[in-house]
């Protein structure tokens, strides 16, 4: 309702897990508060394949300054071997949807997010669920 820069953003603030969105207090102009997103992120899975098992390690770290990052670590068992990507990037998050610039793409790429059971320490982006580390 009230002009300023924050609000001509594509996307608007990301709703508290406990207050859903759109519920709660106004605007009033300030620092704002940390969104519940921001943290360190971590999901871990288990698979085989073709005869091989491999655990990958996902992490999200995302800053409340909108910077962030993705780490994938892959342990194949077979090659017994680890693999290490990471991908800075930059994000904005609405009320269910999150969109990712990484640094080396030009393009914003879109996950679905929620909090399971408006749990602050589950995270569930895409199909995938993770829980905070830090």
């Amino acid at each position: 309702a009230c002009g300023g820069d924050r609000k001509a953003s594509p996307t608007g603030p990301l709703g508290d897990p406990v207050t859903p969105p759109g519920q709660g207090g106004g605007g009033g102009g300030g620092g704002g508060s940390l969104s519940p997103l921001v943290g360190e992120w971590l999901n871990t899975l288990i698979v085989e394949l073709n005869g091989d098992f491999q655990r990958i390690e996902t992490t999200w770290v995302f800053s409340s300054d909108g910077n962030g990052s993705r780490t994938v670590e892959t342990f194949s068992v077979l090659e017994d071997r680890l693999r290490i990507s990471r991908r800075s990037c930059t994000y904005q998050a609405d009320t269910h949807q999150l969109a990712v610039l990484y640094s080396d793409a030009q393009e914003n790429v879109h996950f679905d997010f929620s909090f399971p059971e408006f749990s602050r320490d589950l995270l569930l982006i895409g199909q995938f669920r993770f829980r905070r580390i830090f």
